[in-house]
């Protein structure tokens, strides 16, 4: 007969043990959600220019990152890049993103622009075989991986 107290062992404790790794998973998806929110609220304050252009020398050293071949193949994709932004970008704005890029990329890319809010403030530069991002979006998946794994190490 099990002692008052004692932790189950054994087949017993697996589904109790799934079902914490469901509700942490669900209160780390809960977090981020909060802190997204949190982020947005914040950057309302902030003029809408600072929500691109301070991104953009970021995403330009993220391109710097990558192996010449890689920059190659980008600037030689079949389809368009695809340049996220948080909001619609003026023409001036553009064609700053696309200057810079084409230093970058050593040549001027095609590129398509895809506002996505979810990213609230940056910019991500899509291709087939690469991505680049920096936003808080990309910054605070970071975070959150890195929470995660801190919180893992502890357990």
């Amino acid at each position: 007969m099990p002692r008052l107290g004692a932790r189950p062992t054994g087949s017993a404790s697996r589904p109790r043990r799934r079902w914490r790794r469901s509700a942490q998973a669900l209160a780390e998806d809960q977090a981020t959600a909060l802190a997204l929110d949190i982020a947005a609220h914040l950057l309302a304050r902030v003029p809408d220019s600072l929500r691109v252009e301070a991104f953009l020398g970021g995403l330009v050293e993220g391109l710097d990152q990558l192996a010449p071949a890689a920059r190659q193949t980008l600037l030689d994709d079949r389809e368009a890049l695809t340049l996220r932004a948080p909001r619609a970008l003026a023409e001036d704005e553009l064609q700053r993103c696309r200057e810079a890029l084409a230093r970058a990329l050593g040549g001027e890319p095609r590129l398509t622009v895809a506002v996505e809010p979810g990213l609230i403030a940056g910019l991500e530069l899509e291709g087939s075989s690469a991505v680049v991002r920096n936003s808080f979006r990309a910054d605070l998946a970071r975070l959150q991986r890195e929470l995660s794994r801190h919180d893992h190490a502890d357990a």
